[in-house]
């Protein structure tokens, strides 16, 4: 009986785990879709590929109307879910997980800086005369690719380094939804902002008057993402702004939750005939009601949104958006730049900014490496952080003009393999080392 209550628990508190087995899984998921989007871009069923994406699509409602090609209901509507989870991801982050305390937060929060701000950096010194526009496209890390790539490294892969590159990509992310907002605006419409605040503030509400239901959250969050569309700021930092609201607290403590499965598993064992009686099934409601809501609001809707995210928005992002054709082209001063940029950023300057601001905070002494984990560990996490892919290419979509998207995303494409291949030789040789 111990035993069950104890998986029970373990299942409950263990997101990590399961986030690790999730991310790793997906990043196949979208290994495919890129490949078919290529397949079908240069090929013959090119032209029934772009179309698909170019179609209109909306609703209609009396003096409402929202109507957006298919491509743009991915990229704001879709997406604004992911960034909902990347904000939950966030916030558990900092509420109850690896960046809880100042000491464990220091050392992912500073190599997550360094690694966004030395990539910026690299494309901006190298395209003072191109398009400076495209310098936050290799700030970016894919979080699913690089737990993924990880996990091909086998158990010998110390779990430290692990939760150091999680936390320093969720912490990535972050930063990227900033970017994003504060500096991908192009214009403001005032009315909607104000409606758009309005929103944000009926969130603060609900959170002080600890609303445990989630409906309420979303519905607000809709009409969040709506303002937000109509005033100019990208839709999907709605999904951040949403998430940082959702309350953290479970309404039914652990220890209630403990005592509760103890009980019912006391008295199912005890039934000798072990029937589906009235009162097993009473038993069985009650664990499951507890069960439900020993975990906070946050918890409930990061569980329920990981698999929609990782199984079905990301690929769908992947297969949409990375229809590349090969034939770029005699390309121009500025487009060589613009290459130059993202591939420099994601190659050198991804690993040269996580690995320096380490190397610096460790002089401090006010910080040391996770348990097991050794500075050519971090020097090989560094390079997995630049395979930029999902969020680099939803960024370059908004940095640059129609006419230089394809070549921007087949410079991150080029540099996010060349970041995995370097990334994933050169831990195999450390991490025997270290083992």
């Amino acid at each position: 009986m111990q035993k069950t209550v104890n998986r029970l628990i373990f299942h409950t508190l263990d997101p990590f785990g399961r986030f690790l087995k999730l991310e790793s899984s997906s990043s196949i998921l979208m290994i495919g879709a890129m490949v078919l989007a290529l397949i079908l871009a240069n090929t013959a069923a090119s032209e029934m590929y772009l179309t698909f994406f170019s179609q209109m699509f909306g609703v209609t409602f009396g003096a409402f109307s929202l109507y957006k090609p298919l491509i743009l209901w991915i990229n704001d509507g879709l997406m604004a879910l992911f960034f909902l989870m990347v904000g939950l991801e966030v916030k558990r982050e900092f509420v109850h997980g690896e960046l809880s305390t100042p000491s464990q937060a220091m050392l992912p929060i500073v190599a997550a800086v360094g690694g966004a701000v030395v990539p910026a950096l690299i494309y901006a010194g190298l395209n003072i005369k191109g398009v400076m526009s495209g310098w936050g496209v290799p700030m970016a890390t894919d979080i699913a690719f690089a737990i993924g790539l990880l996990t091909l490294l086998g158990s010998g892969v110390p779990t430290g380094l692990k939760v150091f590159l999680a936390s320093l990509a969720v912490v990535d992310d972050l930063l990227a939804v900033l970017v994003i907002a504060l500096f991908y605006t192009d214009t403001l419409v005032v009315s909607y902002l104000i409606w758009a605040v309005a929103s944000v503030l009926v969130l603060f509400a609900m959170n002080r008057f600890r609303v445990a239901l989630l409906g309420p959250y979303l519905l607000v969050g809709a009409v969040l993402w709506y303002c937000l569309l109509k005033s100019g700021i990208h839709a999907t930092v709605a999904g951040v702004v949403t998430a940082m609201f959702i309350p953290s607290e479970p309404r039914i403590p652990m220890n209630v939750f403990s005592r509760m499965v103890r009980n019912a598993v006391s008295r199912i064992d005890n039934d000798e005939d072990k029937s589906l009686t009235k009162e097993n099934e009473q038993d069985m409601g009650r664990v499951v009601f507890t069960a439900t809501y020993s975990q906070s609001p946050m918890s409930r809707l990061e569980h329920s949104l990981h698999s929609l995210t990782a199984y079905f928005i990301m690929p769908v992002f992947a297969f949409s958006n990375m229809g590349l054709t090969f034939n770029v082209g005699t390309l121009s001063t500025e487009s060589w730049l613009m290459t130059a940029g993202i591939a420099a950023g994601l190659i050198v300057g991804k690993p040269l900014g996580i690995v320096g601001s380490v190397a610096l905070l460790m002089k401090t002494g006010k910080v040391s490496l996770p348990d097991g984990v050794t500075m050519p560990q971090i020097i090989g996490a560094g390079m997995l952080a630049g395979v930029g892919l999902t969020m680099s290419i939803f960024i370059s979509t908004m940095a640059f003009p129609e006419e230089m998207q394809n070549i921007s995303k087949l410079a991150i494409l080029g540099a996010s393999l060349v970041s995995a291949l370097l990334g994933l030789f050169y831990l195999k040789r450390h991490i025997k080392k270290a083992d």
